[in-house]
């Protein structure tokens, strides 16, 4: 994998422009197209939580766009305010190359253009990921809840996701698909290590190494494992109400996911160096719990954040 350069760093970018579609809310920008009509290549875009959905976007500049992740009423500890940042579509085209994607909720399609490079898409919950023909180049997209995708992508990582009804092509195997929880998935060309599969899954010309499989998805050897049983291997497997969707995919006690990667790490999407953050939490300061009130006068405040890095 040393071709695949691309990493993440947060940095500071010129400007912040904050996003509220809530009536009444006193806010720079009330719907998301304003704040892109008013944003220049490196902008910041942060849509705070609200009931409604934010629309779809067309998106021809290089930008961050931050929400403020998802499942937030299942998971413990997310957000004060439990609302998530919800978009229907994003379309991404010419000129947006090298956009940063955080903690969305995208109901329906993110959609990357013919040839556009240099993504960065972490912490999202994706309805559906499709590229244009042309194939996409240089992408990460790391501990996100994916629910299909499509399409072909060249130098890019898939790492610490649960990705569901996938069907993705490279070539030359420089796709890498690390640590990742697959249903339903079929690959060509790639190099996959530590993953864990249920359901259907084919692999054409692709390097499978430590990965554990439901059935025969993984062949014998290279330390794949076959026809694991996995209410043996997640947390909850089946019938997981008492759990957040993401949360149900935690190794449990005894897993035989446990250690078993390819540098003794545990396979799935909360194994190796990055492990899945619960509710796609973005990597900046998040106020979880608070509460005021006035004393003789006197406004006392009690607030809890987490910075989940």
């Amino acid at each position: 994998m040393a071709s695949f350069i691309l990493g993440w760093t947060m940095v500071a970018h010129s400007t912040v422009l904050r996003v509220n579609n809530t009536p009444g809310i006193n806010v720079p920008y009330a719907t998301l197209t304003a704040a892109y009509n008013a944003a220049v290549n490196g902008d910041t875009i942060y849509l705070e939580g609200t009931v409604y959905d934010y629309g779809s976007l067309s998106i021809y500049k290089k930008l961050v766009i931050i929400g403020t992740g998802y499942y937030l009423t299942q998971n413990p500890e997310t957000q004060a305010n439990i609302n998530p940042s919800t978009v229907t579509t994003l379309y991404f085209y010419a000129g947006s190359s090298g956009c940063k994607v955080l903690g969305l909720t995208i109901s329906s399609t993110f959609y990357i253009g013919a040839t556009l490079q240099d993504f960065i898409v972490r912490r999202n919950y994706i309805g559906s990921l499709y590229n244009a023909a042309s194939s996409v180049t240089n992408c990460y997209f790391e501990q996100n809840m994916i629910f299909s995708a499509t399409g072909q992508f060249l130098n890019t990582l898939f790492r610490n996701n649960f990705m569901n009804s996938s069907s993705l092509t490279s070539n030359n195997t420089t796709l890498f698909l690390y640590n990742n929880v697959f249903y339903n998935a079929s690959f060509i060309m790639a190099q996959c290590k530590n993953n864990i599969m249920y359901g259907g899954g084919t692999f054409t010309n692709c390097d499978l190494l430590n990965n554990i499989g439901s059935g025969l998805q993984f062949p014998v050897g290279n330390g794949n494992q076959q026809n694991v049983n996995m209410s043996n291997v997640f947390l909850c497997y089946t019938g997981c109400g008492a759990y957040a969707p993401d949360a149900a995919f935690q190794l449990k006690v005894g897993s035989p996911a446990i250690g078993a990667g390819s540098n003794g790490e545990d396979c799935g999407m909360f194994g190796g160096t990055d492990p899945y953050v619960l509710s796609g939490m973005p990597p900046i300061p998040a106020i979880y719990y608070f509460n005021y009130n006035f004393n003789n006068s006197t406004i006392n405040v009690d607030m809890k954040v987490k910075s989940h890095n």
